[in-house]
């Protein structure tokens, strides 16, 4: 079961902060724990059948602790924007969740300075998995933690699909890209780690 949806501590405190959030952090918290809650009510099943895929044994879905500023971003992206929330997978090195957590998910390059770490085949973006293929995600990590995000996906279907690679081109906008199984992002505000996945084991590792 999902564990409780408490932000941390430390992100009640009063500071300055981001646009949108008046003098305390409590609107941004409000506004982002029911884009969170809503999103696992829609989601849950499927997220948990995609994860099921790729861990063995019990799993544990936790609330991504993200700071502040994460929050904000993207509770006003959501805000402003006329699509849904879809899920999606990001797997990276263990050691890259709490940076993650803490500046979010960064297309690598310019102000970002994220370094590129697994190329840019399918454009210089914020690379994702669907449920659907979750041993994509899975094949990045070092541990078997995942990060279950939720993505503003305004990409249209293309009338003609085109072959950007090995993998075609299914759907895309300014923002996001669906090339092969993976969900490209183009605009770090529209996507944003709600949940931590953690498993005992990936699938066919020793025990």
């Amino acid at each position: 079961a999902a564990a409780a949806l408490a932000p941390p501590a430390a992100l009640q405190k009063r500071r300055k902060w981001p646009r949108g959030c008046g003098a305390t952090a409590e609107p941004c918290l409000r506004a982002f724990q029911a884009i969170r809650e809503k999103f696992l009510a829609q989601h849950r099943d499927a997220i948990f059948a995609s994860l099921r895929q790729v861990f063995s044994g019990p799993m544990e879905l936790k609330p991504a602790p993200l700071s502040l500023p994460v929050q904000t971003r993207f509770a006003e992206a959501c805000a402003v924007s006329e699509v849904a929330l879809s899920p999606v997978l990001h797997g990276t090195e263990a050691r890259n969740h709490a940076p993650i957590f803490e500046k979010g998910l960064l297309v690598p390059g310019g102000d970002s300075k994220v370094g590129i770490r697994n190329g840019n085949s399918h454009g210089q973006g914020i690379y994702t998995s669907e449920l659907g293929a979750p041993w994509l995600s899975r094949g990045f990590c070092t541990e078997p933690r995942l990060l279950v995000c939720g993505v503003l996906d305004d990409a249209r279907t293309l009338a003609q699909r085109r072959l950007l690679g090995r993998h075609w081109v299914t759907a895309e906008s300014s923002t996001v890209r669906h090339v092969g199984n993976a969900v490209v992002v183009f605009n770090a505000s529209h996507v944003a780690p709600l949940f931590e996945a953690l498993g005992h084991q990936f699938q066919g590792a020793a025990a």
